[in-house]
């Protein structure tokens, strides 16, 4: 009987070392995971700055009013 307790104290003790180990790891994995989020966040001068109002740089406006037109004639479709 007294092998039976030794043998359930030596499991109690490797479940609670392997419960510590795995704590302590998943511990330092979230750390890790949070500063290097923090060392490679982006700053407010690598923010993307708004947008204007008005059509894009670039862009046409005869072809923004031409999709303006072709989306209110699909909604009107849609709807009816």
């Amino acid at each position: 009987m007294e092998n039976m307790s030794e043998l359930l104290a030596q499991a109690g003790m490797l479940m609670l070392m392997g419960m510590g180990l795995v704590f302590i790891f998943l511990s330092l994995l979230i750390l890790t995971i949070k500063l290097i989020a923090w060392r490679f966040a982006p700053t407010t001068s690598d923010a993307i700055s708004e947008p204007t109002h008005g059509s894009p740089a670039g862009l046409d406006p005869s072809i923004v009013a031409a999709i303006s037109v072709a989306v209110n004639r699909y909604r009107r479709q849609k709807s009816q």
